[in-house]
């Protein structure tokens, strides 16, 4: 059966602000990367104040105290064993400014975001509520037909069970186990049209169901009955044609709540590149849940992008770039992007929340950062949080970024429980990252 409708314009995704190719200093911006940050504490801003002390000021007393503390420094730190003391960039005095002091970026010890560890509960005891203002054109489309397509089986077994006497115990069966399967999935598929459109999709659901019931099932001969029970037995196990599996997936109320969940279970699909186009010969892995969607995008440094049917705005991204100076040997170096100037190109309302440096297999140090900001997409505005990875390997660095998204007038809370929920998602994915040159 072939199902039209029409659905909303939603974007096909909204792709985490890349890594800048060629990032700022810590005290200024280079050309292109949005405003300036603020200053930081002791820097001078305005007009130069009136010096003070004759025509050379403190000039002689300047000179002398450098004096004095270079000798000092020379002394202990060259013409002795201890090492000299850590600085501190100011990228990071800068964001901590901003942040109280139990988030404060720590960038001497390994640790995971906390949305990240292991102690955090990644969801509730029930299904949240999808949104359909959230859905894809795509999805939308292949929803409807996932939907069509069960009831049309219905009828099938309904019509040969009355035929076909012998055959009806085990046709009934086998729906039983489809159902037990995936019947809570083609609920969750009906309640999020009914959200995506109240009025057009009653009238959609009641022209697929009259759809349903005009397949021809009175003709079918026994042998055409018997290789529909023996389809219908393997429906019921997962051998689905796409993207039947992948919706019935996505709107697992189990997979919903917990998004890991769906990975942990073997549904899971692995990129592999091959190094060509935007990779420029890094070779790049990573696994993600079946129920997403794959594309590379045209253009730019972004190598894959994967995206949830769920939300149209839930991404993850691969990004592959030079690194910006031969200094860069790991991802601690790449500690300046907390001036957040590469967000702001993107919105500029973009909010460092938390940040810090996680060693990962595969990946060595991976300088992380988190932040939120907003998006009008059609006229429409959202809320996003997005985090992500940054790991340096020989003269290239590859990004890896998650972000997620609610509808402008959802609260912050919501939005905090949708990325909390993910969290442990975005993990599993990170852990499979796998970079060879």
């Amino acid at each position: 059966m072939q199902f039209t409708q029409t659905a909303p314009d939603v974007p096909e995704a909204v792709v985490p602000p890349p890594l800048p190719a060629q990032m700022s200093s810590p005290g200024g911006s280079s050309p292109g990367s949005g405003p300036p940050p603020l200053p930081w504490d002791g820097e001078v801003t305005g007009l130069p104040r009136r010096r003070s002390g004759g025509d050379l000021g403190w000039l002689p007393l300047a000179a002398a105290g450098f004096c004095l503390i270079a000798g000092v420094f020379l002394w202990r730190f060259v013409f002795t064993d201890s090492p000299p003391p850590t600085h501190v960039p100011g990228a990071v005095k800068l964001a901590n400014r901003s942040l109280p002091p139990s988030m404060h970026v720590d960038v001497d010890h390994s640790q995971w975001p906390p949305a990240f560890s292991t102690e955090q509960q990644s969801g509730g005891n029930s299904a949240p509520r999808l949104s359909g203002s959230l859905l894809s054109k795509q999805v939308v489309g292949d929803m409807t037909k996932t939907y069509g397509s069960y009831t049309e089986q219905l009828h099938r077994v309904r019509v040969l069970g009355l035929r076909f006497a012998d055959l009806r115990d085990d046709l009934t069966t086998a729906e039983t186990r489809f159902d037990r399967n995936y019947r809570r999935s083609v609920d969750t598929i009906d309640w999020t049209l009914t959200d995506w459109s109240p009025k057009k999709w009653p009238l959609m659901r009641h022209d697929v169901e009259a759809a349903a019931k005009q397949a021809d099932v009175n003709r079918i001969s026994i042998s055409q009955a018997e290789q529909f029970l023996k389809n219908l037995r393997e429906r019921a196990q997962g051998h689905l044609p796409p993207p039947q599996l992948e919706i019935l997936l996505a709107f697992d109320p189990e997979y919903v709540s917990h998004p890991a969940q769906e990975m942990e279970d073997g549904f899971a699909e692995e990129f592999e590149g091959d190094g060509s186009g935007p990779a420029h010969g890094m070779r790049v892995r990573m696994k993600y849940p079946r129920s997403w969607m794959a594309s590379t995008p045209t253009g730019g440094r972004t190598v894959r992008l994967f995206r949830d049917r769920r939300c149209a705005l839930n991404v993850a991204s691969l990004r592959v770039d030079d690194v910006p100076r031969p200094a860069v040997s790991s991802g601690r170096d790449l500690i300046e992007l907390y001036s957040l100037n590469d967000i702001r190109e993107v919105s500029p309302d973009a909010k460092f929340i938390a940040g810090g440096i996680v060693t990962v297999p595969n990946l060595h140090d991976c300088l992380w950062r988190e932040f939120r900001f907003t998006r009008t997409i059609g006229g429409h505005p959202y809320k996003m949080r997005a985090i992500d990875f940054a790991a340096v390997r020989v003269d290239q660095y590859v990004s890896i970024g998650f972000t997620v998204a609610a509808i402008g007038s959802a609260p912050d809370s919501e939005l905090d429980a949708i990325y909390a929920r993910h969290a442990p998602l975005f993990k599993a994915m990170l852990m499979s990252v796998q970079l060879d040159q």
